[in-house]
């Protein structure tokens, strides 16, 4: 498992430089920018809730900047329900949201105040995780590699819990939109 997501980084990497991570981003600061990319994204079928709330995130779309970039390789993400037992998380994420996950349970048991969210009292081994909102998944031949929500999917695996997710696929997009898009970052590929 360790050795999957090492290559599947690895590939990522090569896919996409910081130089053009700090490009994308200059892009979509912009905010003529950034609704065209919304606008065209949801031609090309992206969810309407998924839209909302990447946009909004600072910068926009961070979790995306790869399949931005190759929008020509994926399908629009589709609401499915996906097993926790196939989502990919590295080493490093499982470990810090063990410990978080370890210090919560530790001190609930010696009957401290605990959080394991921010400002959420609620216990997250008591989750009804079809019900959180949708994690952002992109499918490989292994599972699902985490886009957004390794939080949830974390907790999802500690319960052996399903959960929804936006799984992008990834397989030859030639609509008209997704040339748009790369057009949009036209000055990044160049």
């Amino acid at each position: 498992m360790k050795l999957l997501l090492e290559n599947w980084r690895q590939y990522l990497n090569e896919m996409i430089s910081m130089d053009n991570v700090r490009r994308v981003d200059a892009v979509l600061s912009k905010r003529e920018n950034l609704n065209t990319l919304v606008s065209l994204l949801s031609e090309l079928g992206w969810p309407k809730e998924m839209l909302t709330t990447h946009s909004k995130d600072t910068p926009p779309f961070s979790e995306f900047r790869n399949t931005l970039l190759n929008i020509d390789k994926f399908a629009a993400p589709k609401l499915q329900t996906v097993d926790s037992k196939d989502l990919l998380l590295d080493p490093e994420t499982i470990a810090d949201r063990k410990a978080k996950f370890d210090k919560y349970v530790a001190d609930k048991k010696a009957g401290k105040d605990a959080l394991y969210f921010r400002n959420d009292p609620r216990d997250p081994r008591e989750i009804d995780f079809s019900k959180l909102p949708p994690i952002s998944v992109v499918e490989v031949e292994e599972g699902y590699e985490m886009a957004d929500g390794a939080h949830r999917a974390f907790l999802a695996q500690q319960a052996g819990a399903k959960l929804p997710a936006y799984v992008l696929s990834q397989e030859p997009n030639n609509n008209p939109v997704a040339k748009q898009i790369k057009e949009l970052f036209n000055e990044i590929n160049s």
